[in-house]
């Protein structure tokens, strides 16, 4: 340049941030990668995966209690064992839409128009990017959505009997072993409610600070190893839970849930007849998106897609904020998804049986002292 200055070299923020770069970021969505993990996926048989679906109704008995057996032999005594059914609910969806306008790529490097495919997505490179930057937002708004139902559908603790979310404290001195706080009382309640298999167990704050130090743990001054004592925990860490949760311990709440006693529902619409290119300007189909789970694991995340060409400049709704923004031509790509989430009814145990109201589900939040 006449001015002697060198014209400076525009790179991508993702070439120079690698693994720290802001819009990449996803937060651990710990429920959401809980339901995906630690149950079995696709019990609840809603969606047939070839763009068909159905009610799901699930139907049971209660079991009998005490009070139901009798001190005699009779043949005039009987009890019915009736079914009892629940309608599963597939009532949410999360939407996100991104605009990426045919001459802002037309301004890039050929590198920003190369086709890149994710399931049955195909589209340019600059689209994918813009995807990978969307997913943070809709796994969240998924998860948030999916721990304010598990919120309203606590089960009753035996030990309270109630579903309010129970005190635990994690002592500072680990001189006494007292056998009616921590991890092991935890542990107590979980047993008393009948569950089995591994505590299922959602949350952050204090919870997993104490899971964070257990690989470094040993024996304490009583003998306890604690590091011992918490494989038994299945933790999936979940920050939106502090924000969802409300009242006492709010910032140290967290779910335990028994394996398989609450279940994702879903139903991916863009499948089977409903996917592919449709006459007009849209095709439809499902992308999998990325997400952490506990261990570093990758667990993929199934979302409905449309890929939508708008030919002509169109004004559009609550773009980047605004009430109404006219853009040009370029594509929409609409990112969706329905679901729902199972949890064991209220009713299924009788009235006068000893674990009435439990659900599968518990709730409790942490204290140090």
């Amino acid at each position: 340049m006449a001015n002697g200055y060198s014209l400076g070299v525009l790179q991508h923020q993702k070439e120079v941030s690698k693994l720290a770069t802001p819009q990449y970021k996803i937060e651990p969505y710990g429920f959401l990668a809980s339901l995906l993990v630690a149950h079995t996926r696709h019990s609840v048989k809603n969606d047939k995966f070839d763009g068909h679906t159905q009610t799901a109704k699930i139907k049971a008995k209660q079991r009998m209690t005490v009070a139901q057996t009798q001190t005699e032999k009779s043949c005039s005594n009987v009890a019915t064992l009736p079914y009892a059914e629940q309608t599963v609910s597939l009532t949410n969806v999360r939407q996100i839409a991104i605009h990426v306008e045919d001459e802002v790529i037309a301004q890039m490097d050929s590198a920003a128009s190369n086709r890149q495919n994710a399931g049955s997505l195909s589209v340019m490179a600059e689209h994918m990017d813009s995807v990978a930057t969307a997913a943070g937002a809709l796994l969240s708004a998924v998860n948030q959505d999916l721990l304010t139902l598990a919120l309203a559908n606590i089960g009753v603790n035996r030990s309270t009997a109630s579903t309010a979310s129970q005190a635990v404290n994690f002592p500072l001195s680990t001189t006494s072993n007292n056998l009616a706080l921590g991890a092991t009382k935890l542990m107590s309640d979980f047993a008393l409610n009948n569950m089995k298999g591994q505590l299922v167990t959602v949350g952050a704050g204090l919870f997993h600070n104490y899971m964070m130090q257990q690989p470094a743990k040993s024996a304490d001054a009583t003998g306890l190893n604690s590091r011992i004592q918490a494989g038994n925990f299945d933790f999936f860490v979940d920050y939106d839970l502090q924000t969802i949760a409300t009242g006492t311990g709010a910032a140290n709440r967290i779910f335990v849930y028994e394996k398989d006693a609450v279940q994702l529902v879903e139903y991916l619409e863009y499948q089977g007849f409903k996917g592919g290119k449709k006459p007009g300007a849209s095709e439809f189909g499902t992308i999998s998106l990325p997400m952490m789970s506990a261990g570093g694991m990758i667990v993929p995340v199934e979302f409905d897609f449309q890929l939508k060409y708008n030919d002509c400049a169109q004004e559009f709704e609550y773009a980047d904020g605004e009430s109404a923004v006219t853009l040009q031509k370029g594509y929409n790509l609409i990112l969706s998804k329905r679901f729902g989430l199972y949890t064991i009814p209220s009713t299924a145990y009788h009235s006068g049986d000893v674990l009435a109201g439990n659900r599968g589900s518990l709730s409790f939040y942490l204290t140090n002292s």
